[in-house]
């Protein structure tokens, strides 16, 4: 260990240059040099278990048909409370109104149970509105009339 002599702390004080001095001093004293050691890392293997394919159960009917038939319940106490609200917002426009309900459609259909299912049922309905209704703007009077208010009582668009 390095020590101050009086010369030292008389010349600098107890500062850190006097320290570094006082280290530079010694010099010659050698260090140990570290050797390093490798160890063995030991590793357990375990067995791995044997899998086999297994038969899927079979499905009734109702399974494959479930989803549709809530997600469209869910979709008919959609239009009866909450869509006339949608229309009176945003000012009777059907194509805007389609286009809002088609991104919350999109949002809910990453839900689970009847909200997944109805937000993938109103995604499937008013894709098929949207489709519908620019085909048929198109078809009678060109891509100008596209974002005119259209209302008519069964879809929203003139057929």
């Amino acid at each position: 260990m390095v020590k101050l002599t009086k010369a030292l702390i008389k010349k600098y004080g107890v500062s850190k240059k006097a320290w570094v001095v006082a280290r530079r001093q010694q010099g010659g004293k050698t260090r140990k040099a570290r050797t390093t050691t490798k160890r063995k890392i030991k590793r357990q293997t375990m067995a791995r278990r044997k899998t086999t394919k297994r038969a899927s159960p079979k499905r009734d009917i109702f399974s494959y048909i479930k989803n549709p038939v809530v997600g469209s319940i869910g979709v008919v106490g959609y239009e009866a409370f909450l869509s006339p609200m949608l229309n009176n917002a945003l000012g009777g426009n059907q194509m805007v109104q389609d286009v809002v309900e088609l991104m919350a459609g999109a949002y809910l259909s990453k839900k689970q149970g009847i909200m997944g299912a109805t937000g993938k049922a109103l995604v499937t309905l008013n894709s098929y509105q949207l489709v519908s209704g620019l085909a048929n703007n198109i078809k009678s009077g060109g891509i100008g009339n596209i974002f005119k208010s259209q209302t008519t009582p069964s879809t929203g668009y003139a057929f």
